[in-house]
């Protein structure tokens, strides 16, 4: 997520250091995958298809579909997921870029990318 409180003085403080120290890592990527969670349904929507976006989880994207948008739903993954519209802009004000990748799996078994 964005935020961490850490309250409850030094102690709380000090056995949470590893946290503290992750959170601006982990609070881009929370940003960077609220993006590209958006982009894929603003993809979706455009093109009226029926794939959801369940839930939103800072490190996964679950998306629900018919077997019939399959190969959309594949193409819209590859087309956002790589470069999110966050993740541009953050790139573009750091000057500098770290290529993201991905993988797909799927509990059915019958959509692999």
């Amino acid at each position: 997520g964005q935020s961490r409180l850490f309250p409850g003085g030094r102690r709380v403080v000090d056995a949470s250091i590893n946290e503290i120290v992750n959170a601006p890592v982990q609070i881009e990527a929370a940003n960077i995958m609220l993006s590209a969670h958006f982009s894929l349904w603003q993809h979706f929507k455009s093109r009226g298809l029926h794939a959801l976006l369940p839930l939103n989880c800072y490190d996964a994207v679950i998306v629900e579909f018919p077997k019939t948008e399959a190969a959309a739903v594949r193409n819209a993954l590859h087309a956002v997921l790589p470069n999110p519209p966050y993740y541009q802009r953050l790139c573009d004000h750091l000057g500098r870029r770290v290529k993201l990748s991905f993988e797909v799996t799927c509990p059915a078994g019958d959509f692999v990318v």
